[in-house]
């Protein structure tokens, strides 16, 4: 028929229109597949790339911008995907960065608390030690009085002991003066005074 473009292109429209009512990506794909040679395709391509980005922005992570940049590459929304890609790798590079500094902090803290265990046995181990030393130093010049003490009292009692047995020589000396002074008395009497058988 003559009119048959006309009546295909009123067709078009018309599906157009409904597809673009229901507004969804797979709805212009099945359009564009449909009807490759209509006019609307291109406006189709336009709102299916712009319906398709937004699926992604809802989205909002890094792999649906790589689908969308891949599955799209001649959508006008590509550089605008490339550059939130790009952000969400810096961010994501960021948060490796930041999760590296925290793995590094965590591992210093570990560190700097079992250096402080160590300080501390080590505190504990020299505070024994001069502890030790102390009682060791106090027992050693108790030791030292108490031999200085101890040769004291023996030289005390030496010296004691001396007098002791001089005084015991003075007294044994005194006692064999008496006892020669009543043997030289008794001598002069027995001199002097007649014989008992005489006296009879």
């Amino acid at each position: 028929a003559e009119q048959h473009s006309e009546v295909e292109n009123l067709r078009n429209q018309l599906i157009f229109k409904f597809v673009t009512d229901t507004s969804t990506v797979e709805a212009y794909e099945r359009f564009m597949k449909m009807y490759p040679t209509s006019k609307e395709v291109y406006q189709a391509i336009k709102n299916r790339d712009k319906l398709a980005f937004k699926e992604v922005l809802k989205k909002n992570n890094l792999q649906a911008f790589i689908d969308f940049i891949q599955k799209y590459p001649n959508a006008e929304q590509v550089e605008q995907a490339k550059k939130f890609q790009f952000k969400i790798n810096h961010i994501e590079s960021l948060y490796d960065e930041k999760d590296k500094q925290k793995h590094v902090i965590e591992e210093t803290k570990e560190k700097v608390e079992q250096k402080n265990d160590e300080l501390k046995v080590q505190q504990t181990q020299t505070l024994f030690y001069t502890i030790l030393s102390i009682i060791v130093a106090i027992l050693l010049i108790i030791a030292i009085f108490a031999y200085i003490g101890m040769r004291k009292a023996h030289k005390k009692i030496s010296q004691q002991k001396e007098v002791i047995e001089e005084s015991q020589k003075q007294i044994l000396q005194k006692n064999q003066e008496i006892v020669d002074s009543i043997n030289y008395a008794k001598f002069i009497q027995t001199a002097i005074l007649p014989s008992t058988k005489r006296i009879k």
